[in-house]
């Protein structure tokens, strides 16, 4: 639940900022480094590498641009019980 809000996000483990138009948000603000915080125990995200200028934010399709941290944790939670 923590990773909710910034899934297909800019994020950095330092300062969160915004770069040319571009907000860059900071993992320390969603609990980044406990069990139970952003990237925490049982996460199964992983970090890759964005350099503003030089990367393109990925073009999500429609279903996904719009999605609220609460139908990502439903999803996460459907995607669960179906293991």
């Amino acid at each position: 639940p923590a990773c909710s809000p910034l899934q297909g996000q800019i994020v950095t483990k330092g300062a969160g900022r915004e770069i040319d138009g571009i907000t860059i948000y900071s993992l320390l603000d969603y609990g980044y480094g406990t069990a139970a915080g952003c990237l925490g125990i049982h996460c199964g995200h992983y970090l890759t590498p964005f350099i503003v200028g030089v990367h393109e934010l990925p073009n999500l399709p429609d279903y996904l641009k719009n999605l609220t941290p609460e139908q990502a944790e439903e999803n996460a939670r459907i995607e669960a019980g179906q293991r």
